[in-house]
């Protein structure tokens, strides 16, 4: 996928794949989706609690946000094709506008009347909403890959590899084409309006050879012979650009990380700046022109001073890459979206967070109750959380990278992280202890899964072994080699005499040495997940086949394969007595719960708004666990929602 952009102040960039022409202008209002207009309401039916908060979170990427006008709300476009608007002080979600085009939002635009915001769209869609009707007063498309909007919000500039020119339509009306400027060599890949409306700037890519470009800054005016001067930049594409809010310069973010300063009258470079490691996707000046924010691939924000172009502050903003930026009216706070599906709020001048959401503000990788009282979380982000009665008790950073399980064991009462680092973390007291590393390598650590007796983790790594650790000290006790490195199963069998390992065969080995014993034959399909029956027959197997299979441990036979999703099935988890099997998949919202005996579907849970990623029952059964992509887990009464509907 590629990248959007975000301009200064009234300049937005959407990326789309659109190879229409401008005459595909005539599309009706009525060939697009009806909006649908919802205010988000409480916990769904079935449900306990909701361990986190939605605050600032879509359920895709997020393509645009920016401040509304009078600074109390913000408005965010994504990749889960919603519309949202937050109350910029408790992120509270106030109201989601859905299927505005059918498709990705990716710009966002306030007009002079706040009445109005442009909105455009990741598939070649523009419009003016009606914020008051909560209604378009048009919709159109062009042929776009990236838009560009005046500062005074009358016109947008559609541009891109799927078109040979700028094509410049109105925005205040009906969104007809006015004119074109034709590129003859090469396609635009960024661009800027001027403040004053006058001129605009793009940058332009020329293939020099095999994955090979050369890229110029190109200013044109608006005058019916348009005076054209380029600048020629070798080997050097431009992914972003803005004006400075007094149009003396322009600002155009390189694909090396760097910027690069035009003088707008001498039509000069003035100076280049590195700023980050990775693609500049997003650039924004504060509003009193000091200041620009620069937002990368790389997942960094950064400030940089508008006078020397030094860099003053920078952090990591989020888990991925910074692709918009917005000022507040005062300059005083920055809102950013990234594609980790997450806004971000930040101190203008320190870049401190000035807003903490309750509970992860990632994707929650899993969810363990340790006891009646206690559950603990872990995320992408790489921390840990242990909640005491459904409040937020100890937050533990423990990995830069993601968590992506948790095991435990109730005999010793130590809790087990694995993840991104090549370290496995552990804990005593479940979770409230000290926390101490097992080193692993050089690879991350997978899976892991604790012995019935809580003596020994066996842990799988990205290079293909599982490795079986004394816990008590951290020794290696025995490894196992598979040829596959991504081996995303561990279980023990029944009395620790077996343990269990899936890639996209299982093969089951001596609990005591490792030596190998047998294998199944599972679909020949990546196994995502692997759990054992809590009386021992069945192994459940979450396969990239979109099945869920059921084996006889003793004998290997298959039972029985249901069909549980469209894509990947990620995770399974069997209820402590044994009659219900849930189930999870990578591209759906949805949770299975299944009837263990006959197979049959018995319910589909629908609370989260993003793929579920783990799945675990209390100890005694009452209570379903669901993380999902959506930052939160919720926990479901067993009791309701496995009785049929």
């Amino acid at each position: 996928m590629r990248s959007i952009t975000a301009f200064a102040l009234s300049t937005v960039l959407v990326l789309a794949a659109s190879t229409l022409t401008p005459d595909a202008l005539g599309r009706r209002q009525d060939d697009f989706a009806t909006p649908r207009l919802i205010v988000p309401s409480g916990r769904p039916d079935g449900a306990l609690t909701t361990y986190g908060s939605r605050a600032f979170t879509h359920a895709g990427s997020i393509g645009a946000a920016a401040f509304t006008p009078d600074g109390t709300r913000i408005m965010s476009g994504g990749f889960d094709r919603t519309l949202r608007l937050w109350d910029a002080r408790t992120g509270d979600e106030l109201q989601r506008i859905v299927d505005l085009f059918g498709y990705a939002i990716g710009g966002i635009t306030f007009c002079p009347d706040p009445r109005y915001v442009l909105v455009s769209d990741g598939a070649n869609a523009f419009g003016r909403f009606d914020l008051q009707e909560m209604k378009p007063v048009f919709r159109a498309i062009a042929a776009v890959d990236f838009f560009a909007v005046s500062a005074d919000a009358t016109r947008i500039a559609a541009f891109g590899p799927a078109s040979n020119g700028i094509h410049v339509h109105d925005a205040l009306t009906d969104g007809r084409l006015l004119r074109s400027f034709p590129i003859e060599k090469g396609v635009a890949r960024s661009a800027a309006w001027n403040p004053d409306g006058k001129s605009l700037a793009y940058g332009r890519q020329t293939k020099k050879g095999h994955m090979k470009y050369d890229g110029a800054i190109v200013f044109t005016s608006m005058d019916e012979e348009p005076d054209v001067v380029e600048l020629p930049v070798p080997d050097v594409l431009f992914a972003s650009m803005t004006f400075s809010p007094d149009g003396t310069k322009l600002i155009g973010g390189a694909t090396d990380g760097s910027i690069y300063v035009v003088d707008t009258v001498a039509k000069t470079i003035i100076t280049t700046k590195k700023v980050h490691e990775a693609v500049v996707i997003a650039l924004r000046f504060s509003p009193d022109g000091k200041t620009l924010a620069v937002g990368s691939n790389d997942a960094h924000l950064s400030l940089v001073d508008a006078s020397t172009f030094e860099v003053v502050q920078s952090i990591q903003a989020h888990a991925t890459g910074v692709r918009s930026i917005g000022y507040s009216p005062d300059g005083k706070t920055i809102v950013t979206g990234s594609f980790d599906s997450t806004l971000g709020l930040w101190n203008a001048e320190t870049l401190e967070s000035t807003f903490e959401a309750h509970g992860h503000q990632r994707p929650v990788s899993c969810a363990i109750e340790v006891d009646a009282d206690t559950l603990v979380t872990a995320s992408y982000g790489g921390d840990v959380i242990v909640w005491s009665k459904g409040m937020q008790e100890r937050r533990t950073k423990v990995m830069g990278g993601f968590v992506f399980q948790l095991a435990y064991a109730p005999q010793t009462r130590t809790l087990a992280a694995v993840g991104q680092d090549t370290f496995v973390a552990l804990w005593s007291d479940a979770g409230r202890g000290e926390m101490r590393r097992i080193e692993g390598g050089e690879v991350a650590s997978l899976a892991g899964a604790f012995s019935q007796d809580g003596t020994r983790l066996a842990v799988s790594f990205a290079d293909g072994t599982v490795r079986v650790i004394r816990v008590e000290d951290g020794t290696e006790l025995y490894r196992v080699t598979h040829e596959s490195k991504f081996v995303q199963g561990v279980v023990w069998g029944p009395g620790d005499q077996e343990l269990w390992t899936a890639a996209s065969t299982l093969f089951c080995w001596s609990g005591a040495d490792g030596k190998p014993l047998r294998t199944i034959e599972s679909p020949r399909a990546p196994i995502q997940s692997l759990k054992l029956s809590p009386d021992g027959h069945l192994l459940a197997v979450a396969s990239a086949d979109s099945r869920v299979h059921l084996y006889d441990r003793a004998s290997g036979d298959e039972v029985r394969a249901m069909v549980a999703a469209q894509g990947r099935v990620k995770d399974v988890a069997f209820s402590p007595d044994g009659r219900w099997l849930v189930s999870s998949a990578e591209s759906e919202n949805d949770v299975a719960i299944w009837n263990v005996a006959d197979g049959s579907r018995v319910n589909t849970l629908t609370g989260h708004e993003a793929p579920t990623l783990g799945l675990s029952f209390s100890p005694d059964g009452s209570r379903l666990f669901t993380s999902s992509i959506d930052g939160v887990t919720i926990a479901w009464d067993t009791g309701r929602v496995t009785k049929p509907r």
